[in-house]
């Protein structure tokens, strides 16, 4: 196989090449450097213009205010259960409507109270 050989370089065609792409290498450099001035310029500016407030100015005037938020929609029970009073007795008699006036220590509504260990008295039986 024959060898090909290439003629050295001259040391004038490499100081060239170097030459331009040291030129080439501050050029990338100084544009890399010059957009992020201006982005930072332009940072700055939009900051600036941003961290003036804007303030809306509402003048008081006399209105009804409605001491109620009326608001759409429907409330429901989710189960309906009945309540019931749970009493340990039977009212005899009442003596005072709701709203009556009464004092302190009247007899509003005496109240029996079912014997617990007795068989059950049949109805109309004399109470002892």
């Amino acid at each position: 196989m024959p060898t090909e050989s290439r003629p050295p370089v001259s040391r004038r065609k490499l100081g060239i090449v170097g030459l331009l792409a040291g030129i080439a290498a501050v050029l990338v450099v100084i544009t890399g450097i010059r957009a992020r001035e201006d982005s930072d310029t332009k940072l700055k500016e939009w900051t600036d213009n941003q961290a003036i407030p804007t303030v809306a100015v509402a003048l008081p005037d006399a209105k009804v205010l409605n001491p109620t938020l009326d608001l759409p929609g429907r409330l429901e029970a989710y189960n309906r259960a009945p309540i019931f009073a749970r009493v340990s007795g039977y009212l005899k008699s009442w003596s005072a409507d709701i709203g009556a006036r009464v004092k302190t220590g009247d007899v509003i509504s005496p109240a029996r109270k079912p014997a617990r260990n007795c068989p059950r008295r049949p109805w109309g039986a004399a109470e002892r």
